[in-house]
């Protein structure tokens, strides 16, 4: 994978995890019923850079810190 290819993961899944926070923020109860399809969109735009969906949940558990680089 570029660098090019990898900064557009990033800058996709911080789109991603900022749209799920602001829909997710007064949410009370299953919120995978809100943020999945949210994820899914997000992902459909970048499907052809990012083949596994694996591969972009990384990411997305990478920009919030939760994940750790190697």
């Amino acid at each position: 994978m570029t660098p090019e290819q990898h900064n557009i993961i990033r800058c996709q899944a911080r789109k991603c995890i900022g749209e799920c926070k602001r829909a997710t923020s007064n949410f009370v109860g299953n919120r995978d019923s809100v943020t999945r399809p949210i994820i899914l969109r997000h992902y459909d735009q970048i499907k052809a850079i990012c083949q596994p969906f694996s591969r972009f949940l990384v990411e997305m558990g990478r920009v919030n810190g939760i994940l750790k680089d190697n």
